[in-house]
């Protein structure tokens, strides 16, 4: 008679035993003589009159919850008892190593017991209860950035309006100082618009009243300039190619140069030349971030060269500045205000930037290609760039006479 093994009539003992997991919560370990869990089904049972049966409303999975028994014991117990206790006392989400599931994020189910006997010396049994539950998930969002920079553009632009009307001085002054300063204002818009191909029919509406000695009927000369600066852009232009004009604004070349042996007078016409020059130079590249926010460029080069054109407007910006004694009390308050002035344009640039570069990864790119043969400009755009849409833009790009007539040669196409 064959004899038979106790092991092939029980099986393998050791299977089970070696999927068992160290029992911990928060890194601090502990045996585990019991494991109890629920879970299943959430459900709620409608009855309803003259219904035999009910309607039973499936709720999704019920929470799972564990109860462990546990204990700690040997000579430092007290010290393991401690830390564990310490462990389940923290608040919120933590890991259970369970002994038979695995690692689990859970929480605290309720408070725990422990228990400690004379007779069960060197031991303490822990009851304790979990929930299982995800870590909570903060809510997450994207930062507007088109948005973020019309909002610090609008506070650098009155923060140099701001500056304008303490470094501008007509107050008191004679009738020459204030008519030239007042000239000074609108040649210089003059000149804005030139760059900008604006229209200037609203300059003598905000300033008209200024003419004169009545500086005074304007509450800001600042703003009322930045108001005639911003009617400026013809309507419907590309935001694109309107912040690049105002980049040219910012970084004009301007020589406003003191007469040797100049009176006060004289000087005092200066330092107000500076103050306009420096408002102009400091609202354009609060313009050209704010036109740059909701610029679309036409492709990844142009918004490369969009994004190198706000950089240089704003370091011009900031390196304007005002003809003041700063030991004066109001040398010292015009410094201040071009330190808040950096501070807002800087992060005005830093949004505007963000939002071209987010722009730019959807934009096509530039590529040179080299045509055979004549070919109209619609089946090369096809050819080319993908698509008969940047037909137009071959046309400007490449300033072809007659697009139904390419010549062959070297040409930029948009791909993309």
């Amino acid at each position: 008679m064959t004899a038979v093994s106790s092991t092939a009539i029980s099986g393998n003992t050791t299977g089970w035993r070696a999927k068992l997991r160290k029992a911990s919560f928060r890194g601090v370990e502990f045996g585990v003589t019991d494991a109890e869990g629920e879970g299943g089904r959430r459900t709620v049972t409608h009855e309803f009159p003259q219904r035999d049966l009910p309607y039973v409303e499936d709720m999704g999975l019920a929470t799972a919850k564990f109860t462990l028994q546990a204990f700690v014991l040997g000579a430092d117990y007290m010290d393991k008892r401690d830390k564990l206790k310490a462990a389940l006392e923290k608040p919120g989400v933590g890991t259970l190593v369970h002994p038979y599931l695995g690692e689990l994020q859970v929480a605290q189910g309720g408070p725990y017991k422990i228990r400690e006997t004379a007779q069960d010396g060197g031991m303490a049994v822990f009851t304790m209860s979990f929930v299982r539950s995800d870590a909570p998930s903060n809510p997450t969002g994207t930062v507007n950035s088109s948005r973020s920079a019309k909002l610090f553009g609008s506070a650098a632009g009155s923060q140099a309006c701001s500056s304008f009307d303490k470094a501008f001085v007509v107050a008191g002054q004679s009738a020459w100082v204030v008519t030239q300063s007042f000239a000074l204002v609108t040649d210089t818009l003059q000149t804005v618009q030139q760059v900008m191909h604006g229209n200037m029919s609203t300059i003598t509406g905000l300033l008209g009243a200024a003419t004169g000695y009545q500086f005074g009927a304007l509450a800001s000369m600042g703003l009322a300039i930045w108001s005639a600066m911003q009617s400026m852009p013809l309507s419907g232009a590309d935001s694109g190619d309107t912040a690049s004009k105002w980049c040219d604004v910012a970084q004009r070349d301007v020589d406003v140069t003191e007469p040797q042996n100049a009176g006060q007078s004289r000087q005092l016409l200066m330092s107000n030349a500076v103050a306009v020059n420096t408002l102009v130079t400091r609202l354009a590249a609060v313009e050209a971030g704010t036109a740059m926010a909701d610029a679309v460029p036409v492709s990844q080069s142009a918004a490369t060269d969009m994004r190198h054109g706000l950089t240089d407007a704003v370091d011009a910006a900031l390196d304007a500045s005002y003809e003041t004694d700063l030991s004066t009390a109001n040398g010292a308050e015009l410094a201040a205000d071009a330190d808040n002035y950096a501070a807002s344009v800087t992060d005005m640039r830093v949004q505007a930037l963000a939002t071209v570069a987010s722009a730019a990864q959807a934009a096509p790119t530039v590529v040179e290609v080299s045509t055979a043969r004549p070919l109209p400009c619609l089946a090369l755009s096809w050819r080319y760039g993908g698509s008969v849409a940047n037909e137009s833009d071959m046309v400007d790009r490449n300033g072809i006479v007659h697009p139904l007539f390419v010549p062959r040669g070297k040409l930029e196409v948009l791909r993309g």
